[in-house]
């Protein structure tokens, strides 16, 4: 927990994310640095409860849910409008799963910064623009004492103070957020050095893991093996569910290889097999979910009663917005090339350190209105459910007629590589004199 004190030697700005939760810590007179979860900047929120009651997190979690998975949750941020939720035999209440994920950050900011456990940190937590002050409440039970700020306001304050995006005063422009679990989109317009959000909109089921689940869908039509497929859609051993997430492991490794290259190999658990996948491939099969984006996108400024002709910028975050296709489609859609950084991944919790706490809530949803807001789409047939070693549903039966991926030109991706303040030179090492050698003894 956070005491009241804000005197705090160091400042950790946290993104907890639908798949993946993000920190970076800023120390006295030193540049902000993401925190590594076991060797990783990404921590997986996913908790499961072991047989002793015991919430697990992060790749703990991952872990015991091949032998527990009746206790595992993967994206427990969609669980915000519950109030409890049932894992094994234990009914927890969610503010809980929120707090064992952010205590696990904490833990490794103590472990970085070496304080004492009276010690607190100045901790900043971001949200979605679009919860509202029960959610927010829900989020602040969990970490007591945070200040929060709206997430496409940590990004455009990352993505413009860093990375030199122009957008001057009054300006206005949209965060494209394409995380692992959901989209959001959100139109700001620019305040002296704060952003305002104008709109905001957030899709569910259109993510990165979507995208997985579209290669799988596809991979199964490839390689037809109805046992083996069954197997790995429906396991019922932990061998069957460690091939399932080994599957899928291989297919974002895969993914992630082809934002690089043009073509990769794809290995397939229980069958052994490897098959290739090439980038034209890769961007047919995410067509559909990123068109789900780009509607979204133009059902947000629309809202905000933003002309695309008046759109100043277009930020991007979020790690599965790196995707080659993704600069392709927003180009082709509003004309103006992204703007990007290395590491979008870390855009929301490094911008989150610069940007002032949110000070109200956006206005109400409508009525019959849920949080991430669904745009009506039409899913593409032969689309696989996606999964994170723990979802159980099995794969559709393949679609009947297999469409030729299209080749696409990509526009030049507006990539700037964010400069550090150059650190002072060492000083030089004194030089050791040599050891004098010793002279071979003879024998005598």
């Amino acid at each position: 927990m956070i005491a009241a004190h804000r005197a705090a030697a160091a400042r950790l700005g946290i993104d907890f994310g639908t798949s993946s939760t993000v920190a970076v810590i800023a120390l006295p007179q030193r540049d902000p640095r993401p925190l590594l979860f076991d060797g990783s900047p990404l921590l997986p929120s996913a908790v499961c409860v072991d047989p002793t009651g015991r919430i697990l997190v992060g790749r703990d979690a991952l872990h015991t849910a091949m032998s527990r998975p009746q206790g595992f949750e993967p994206h427990p941020k969609q669980r915000v409008d519950d109030v409890t939720v049932l894992l094994g035999d234990a009914e927890i209440a969610v503010s809980r799963l929120y707090g064992a994920v952010l205590d696990r950050v904490l833990a490794e900011a103590d472990h970085v910064t070496g304080r004492v456990g009276d010690q607190p940190v100045e901790v900043v937590l971001t949200c979605p623009a679009g919860w509202g002050p029960r959610r927010r409440a829900t989020l602040l039970e969990a970490l007591p004492g945070a200040r929060l700020v709206d997430e496409p306001v940590a990004a455009a304050h990352h993505l413009v103070d860093l990375a030199g995006a122009d957008l001057a005063e009054g300006r206005t422009a949209v965060v494209y957020d394409l995380g692992a679990g959901t989209f959001d989109a959100a139109v700001l317009r620019r305040t002296g050095d704060e952003f305002t959000v104008v709109a905001a909109r957030g899709v569910s089921d259109c993510g990165g893991l979507d995208i997985d689940a579209a290669i799988v869908a596809h991979l199964s039509t490839a390689v037809p093996h109805a046992d083996a497929w069954h197997r790995l859609n429906q396991p019922a051993t932990t061998t069957e569910r460690r091939a399932r997430q080994q599957l899928w492991d291989n297919v974002r490794a895969g993914k992630e290889m082809l934002s690089r290259t043009t073509a990769t190999l794809i290995h397939l658990p229980l069958l052994d097999i490897e098959v290739p996948l090439g980038r034209e491939e890769l961007d047919a099969l995410a067509a559909p979910i990123l068109d789900r984006t780009v509607a979204t996108v133009r059902e947000v400024l629309q809202a905000a009663k933003v002309d695309t002709a008046d759109l100043a910028a277009i930020l991007l975050s979020g790690g599965s917005s790196r995707m080659p296709a993704v600069v392709t489609v927003l180009h082709r859609a509003f004309g103006i090339t992204p703007v990007t950084v290395d590491q979008p991944e870390l855009a929301v919790a490094e911008g989150s350190l610069r940007a002032r706490a949110a000070t109200a809530p956006p206005p109400a949803m409508k009525p019959g209105e849920h949080w991430p807001a669904q745009v009506p789409v039409t899913v593409p047939a032969g689309a696989a459910p996606r999964g994170y070693g723990g979802s159980d549903w099995p794969l559709p039966s393949p679609p009947g007629s297999s469409a030729s991926p299209r080749p696409c030109s990509t526009p030049p991706i507006r990539t700037t590589r964010v400069r550090r303040p150059a650190r002072p030179p060492r000083p030089a090492l004194a030089r050791r004199r040599p050891l004098a050698r010793r002279p071979p003894t003879r024998p005598a």
